[in-house]
């Protein structure tokens, strides 16, 4: 991770979504199942707005979140019926004021209702660079993606 960079995070309430189905279009879609490994996915929430995950098969994740400049790099893991998370000790949850390093567990059926749209693979090279693509706005869905419904959002 780059230095100095001021990390953002979300510890999931919402951070992640539904699987989507690879039909071989570049554009997303959204189906049922989640979550897989070696997928994308967009979700929203009021709270932290939207943002872009990558969960890799080999159980590490990605996060693209509003208003960061790095990617903020951490593992994800299922346990029953239910998602776990845990980011680096030097990340903070701006919404719930946590810092990380712990391990935290949703359970996926709660996690799946932000689910907006997901894409195969890591179509942002979220895995292999310290940078975001670009400054991702809290309303902001970049156009890799299909949506099946647009959230109601309001960047304040």
């Amino acid at each position: 991770m780059a230095a100095g960079l001021e990390l953002r995070l979300l510890f999931t309430t919402a951070a992640v979504v539904h699987l989507a189905a690879c039909n071989g279009d570049t554009k997303g879609s959204a189906a049922v199942l989640f979550p897989a490994s070696d997928m994308t996915y967009l979700s929203y929430s009021d709270q932290h707005g939207v943002q872009i995950e990558y969960l890799a098969p080999s159980g590490k994740t990605y996060l693209w979140y509003p208003g960061n400049r790095a990617v903020v790099a951490g593992e994800w893991t299922e346990v029953l019926d239910r998602v776990c998370y845990r980011y680096g000790a030097d990340t903070f949850n701006p919404v719930t004021r946590r810092q990380g390093g712990d391990w935290e567990c949703r359970f996926t059926d709660i996690l799946a209702e932000a689910n907006l749209d997901a894409l195969a693979g890591d179509p942002f090279d979220l895995s292999t660079t310290e940078l975001v693509p670009s400054d991702l706005g809290k309303c902001e869905v970049p156009s890799k993606f299909a949506l099946e419904r647009i959230p109601t959002c309001s960047a304040k």
